[in-house]
């Protein structure tokens, strides 16, 4: 499962900042270009933000062909 999620986009393709990473609701949503301008999430101890939002976000981001990092704090 991990090979098809890193599997890289053809050299003509192109990403936009456009492109949907996570629809939040019907009128919100998280595009690509969002992502190249940081995302923060803020939630108190155990309300699973890198186990929730974290996690998708980057498991989307990779099936995209593209990577990332998510720094935490404790």
């Amino acid at each position: 499962m991990l090979s098809r999620l890193l599997r890289r986009k053809a050299a003509n393709q192109r990403w936009h900042r456009s492109q949907l990473l996570i629809a939040l609701n019907k009128k919100d949503h998280l595009t690509l270009g969002d992502a190249f301008e940081n995302i923060v999430i803020f939630g108190g101890v155990g309300s699973g933000k890198t186990s929730g939002s974290s996690y998708a976000i980057t498991r989307r981001l990779l099936e995209l062909g593209l990577g990332g990092i998510v720094l935490t704090a404790k």
